[in-house]
């Protein structure tokens, strides 16, 4: 008998039915995906569940030995974000001993982050009538509590109701940007904001404001 089912058919329903209603969802574990690919009692139904509700799918077992991990979507994370989970044996947190690759899958759905030692996808999200976040390793096992804070801040941006366009070179004048727009704004029903660009050349710089 198999008695450690990460995603049980009762729970898979209740969750497509939150879904349903516009729910979001954030998913972490290291036997999420396996339970529902490779287990004794996997099924089709386990697997469509994973690809057309989670929006992920199972990429492979044992993803690293190490347990760092870095954001490579810019729109959640500052450049250079990274988070390490546990790997080793204590008595104070869980020990990751088999990460997951995480694939994306769906209309919508992008990797948000990969393992460093091996560049696989370690964590996926989508946004779209609900959103969800998946990740290959249990988020109470990254070690420090700060970028627990961040990951989650992180994640936390892909909820919102704007969308950030940037084209590839472009940087925000400091890292308060956001914050400060966001701040001072009152809703009047805008389709688009814009901002002020600054152009480099060299030393040199041309400063443009949008029509």
């Amino acid at each position: 008998e198999y008695k450690f089912e990460a995603m049980t058919s009762e729970l898979q329903k209740a969750l497509t039915a939150y879904t349903k209603q516009g729910g979001s969802l954030m998913v972490t574990g290291s036997y999420l995906l396996t339970d529902m690919w490779t287990s004794p009692v996997a099924t089709d139904a386990d697997r469509r569940f994973a690809t057309d509700v989670l929006h992920a799918s199972f990429g492979g077992a044992m993803a690293t030995r190490r347990g760092e991990v870095k954001g490579v979507s810019q729109t959640l994370f500052k450049s250079g974000f990274g988070v390490e989970f546990n790997t080793e044996l204590n008595d104070k947190i869980y020990c990751v001993e088999s990460p997951e690759v995480v694939r994306a899958a769906g209309k919508g759905a992008y990797t948000a982050m990969r393992y460093r030692a091996s560049n696989q996808p370690s964590a996926i999200i989508v946004s779209g009538k609900y959103r969800t976040f998946v990740a290959g390793f249990p988020f109470e096992t990254v070690i420090d509590a700060e970028e627990r804070d961040a990951m989650m801040k992180g994640v936390h941006l892909a909820s919102g109701e704007w969308i950030l366009f940037r084209n590839s070179g472009d940087l925000f004048y400091n890292d308060l940007v956001i914050e400060r727009v966001f701040s001072a704004y009152e809703d009047k029903g805008e389709a688009f904001i814009a901002g002020d660009i600054r152009y480099l050349k060299g030393d040199s710089y041309k400063d443009v404001r949008p029509n």
